[in-house]
């Protein structure tokens, strides 16, 4: 399943003091921006770098010439991912056998805003 969605071009290394802690995708999507493979170190989460990535995709994706409106992300249906994305303002779409589908509208008050750590 990665392999059939991984982007190069479009995914970016998460580094902290110099390592690799993760990476992250995204593309735009009729009219939204698509996050995907969105991926950190168990030593690096629930310390809120998951959430300033998040913040530095919102303002990225705000500064494309591409206009988005909204956020899509996919996550395995059994995964902590789930409850991060709800904290963030994702909200479900539908659900597959694996995953479950979110959707985020974009407020680019609040992207503009945020803080880069």
């Amino acid at each position: 399943r990665f392999r059939s969605t991984f982007r190069p071009d479009d995914t970016r290394l998460i580094r902290v003091g110099g390592g690799v802690t993760g990476c992250v995708a995204w593309w735009p999507e009729d009219g939204a921006a698509r996050i995907k493979h969105f991926y950190l170190a168990p030593a690096f989460q629930r310390l809120g770098l998951g959430a300033a990535v998040l913040r530095r995709v919102f303002a990225q994706a705000g500064a494309a010439a591409v206009r988005v409106t909204r956020f899509r992300v996919a996550a395995l249906r059994d995964s902590d991912a789930n409850r991060f994305y709800a904290r963030h303002g994702f909200v479900p779409l539908s659900q597959g056998e694996w995953d479950i589908e979110y959707e985020r509208e974009y407020d680019r008050a609040t992207a503009a805003a945020a803080p880069f750590p």
